[in-house]
């Protein structure tokens, strides 16, 4: 693997031999050891192959007052009828206009969040094998909620969704970030746009989260 400790070690590798990002990608999984290994090996420096280019911190940092993601309160939208009339304007418009929302009230206490975080911390710190994450009926809950509220939101019947057969298509991917040496060299995962038809996102709390509207 081709590590750069130092700006001395990059002029000397750059003077000597092309930089092979494909043989150190390759070192690097053959290792087994992810991102952690790594970090448990004592690095200052992060390996070439996670630069990231110019990035302008600055810019990146950059918020303008007058864009706030939307916001979707949950709370007794089962019992209070014009309630669930409000919070299905709300997503409509979120969908719409941002793609993106905020879920407040949704059910699920800070323990479970909590409980995940955790599990998915264990897979990449200890033996994969051994751990196995199951689905908390809580958030399949929300998961079927926040459906019936896009089916709403079309002018659909609220089970619309939910009875279609890609409903089943479901999966789980578990990000691992931990603290980078050289923040201002790279991203966790770059600009991009999810694949699937919905993402509900656990943040854990890092503000490293960003989404991109009105090219903001």
């Amino acid at each position: 693997m081709v590590v750069t400790n130092t700006n001395n070690l990059d002029l000397e590798v750059s003077n000597n031999f092309t930089y092979d990002r494909t043989a150190e990608v390759k070192a690097f999984d053959d290792t087994k050891l992810g991102v952690k290994g790594i970090l448990d090996s004592g690095v200052t420096k992060i390996p070439r192959m996670f630069h990231h280019g110019k990035l302008d911190m600055h810019e990146i940092s950059k918020k303008d007052s007058r864009l706030t993601i939307p916001i979707i309160d949950l709370q007794d939208i089962k019992i209070n009828s014009s309630l669930r009339a409000e919070v299905v304007d709300k997503i409509r418009s979120a969908c719409q206009k941002w793609g993106f929302f905020q879920v407040i009230n949704h059910g699920i206490g800070v323990e479970v969040l909590n409980e995940i975080i955790g599990e998915i911390r264990k897979i990449h710190e200890q033996d994969a094998e051994s751990i196995v994450i199951e689905y908390s009926k809580k958030v399949r809950t929300l998961r079927d909620t926040i459906f019936e509220l896009f089916s709403e939101a079309l002018g659909l019947n609220p089970s619309y969704l939910k009875e279609l057969e890609s409903f089943n298509g479901q999966f789980i991917l578990c990000h691992y970030y931990p603290a980078c040496p050289e923040p201002e060299l790279t991203l966790g995962t770059s600009k991009h746009t999810d694949s699937d038809f919905m993402t509900i996102l656990l943040e854990d709390q890092m503000d490293g989260l960003q989404v991109l509207h009105e090219n903001q």
